[in-house]
């Protein structure tokens, strides 16, 4: 089992900048339940994909855009939050249905299991179901992607980990019934996401809101509805986030971590940082 660094085959020419950690891409035919492999795609209004098969079970998660799912006839929009599968025996194209920002995420599985644990997530036949709070998923997503940094034996104990969480957590996150297609949580998904894609770009909650084309006090409310935590708390979070990594692994100083994620104050910037997590930068510059 190693990594595969080289992108397949199936990578489409039309991802401007994509994650990948492919873990077997040729994985044991007698298994139960494998993961092949995730990315994370950010993709040009050229994108298209028409399949009529595809070597393994896929799942997708859009972040950004509104794309177009065909599959027997039927045509669905797919949105922000929007998830949905497909597999060896499935025909189906995919297109965005808008310029702009086109990002999504895709999880391939392989095993004898796969087709019954993706339907336990109401996802057969390119059903499109969508998150209540995208959070989570998102988050594991980044998660698993994060593990190529990762010793493969490693990857591999902990990718699989993920890989459940992600399926249980699309299992228990996905909007039922009436619940589905309210704007408001388009829009939330839509801001959520570009908050994760720019938080090194933009400064504050205004920014984000003039960016999202919404209004500042809109922005608050859908966080407020569809979200533990405000705007200003999410994009702190991934800054300082950002930061402690700078820290950790290229041995910033606190200083240059600070301004390197938009905090010209090194002091707002610690006090900030202890807020989120609890210590204070210097503290972890001083870790072993």
């Amino acid at each position: 089992m190693s990594f595969q660094h080289s992108k397949p085959d199936f990578i489409s020419r039309d991802v401007t900048k994509g994650k990948y950690l492919f873990l077997d891409l040729d994985p044991p035919r007698d298994s139960r339940l494998v993961l092949v492999g995730a990315g994370r795609e950010v993709c040009t209004s050229e994108y298209r994909i028409e399949r009529s098969g595809f070597e393994y079970h896929s799942i997708e998660f859009v972040v950004a855009g509104t794309w177009k799912l065909s599959h027997e006839g039927t045509v669905r929009d797919v949105r922000p939050g929007g998830i949905f599968a497909y597999g060896p025996d499935t025909s189906y194209s995919l297109r965005p249905d808008q310029d702009g920002d086109l990002i999504k995420y895709f999880l391939n599985l392989a095993g004898d299991h796969v087709a019954e644990r993706i339907a336990q997530c109401g996802l057969s036949n390119c059903e499109v179901l969508q998150a209540r709070d995208s959070r989570w998923i998102h988050e594991l997503f980044d998660q698993l992607l994060g593990c190529d940094e990762l010793l493969p034996e490693r990857a591999r104990e902990i990718g699989d980990h993920l890989m459940e969480l992600i399926l249980l957590r699309i299992c228990c996150d996905v909007l039922q019934g009436d619940e589905r297609g309210h704007a408001g949580r388009e829009s939330f998904a839509r801001c959520r996401a570009f908050i994760h894609d720019h938080f090194l770009e933009v400064g504050t909650v205004a920014e984000v809101a003039a960016r999202c084309h919404v209004d500042p006090s809109y922005l608050a409310r859908l966080f407020k509805g569809y979200s533990g935590e405000r705007p200003l708390q999410l994009l702190n979070r991934l800054k300082t986030q950002h930061a402690a990594d700078l820290i950790l692994r290229r041995r910033y100083s606190v200083k240059a971590a600070a301004e390197a994620v938009g905090f010209p104050d090194p002091y707002h910037f610690s006090r900030v940082f202890k807020r989120i997590h609890g210590v204070s930068p210097v503290r972890i510059l001083r870790r072993p």
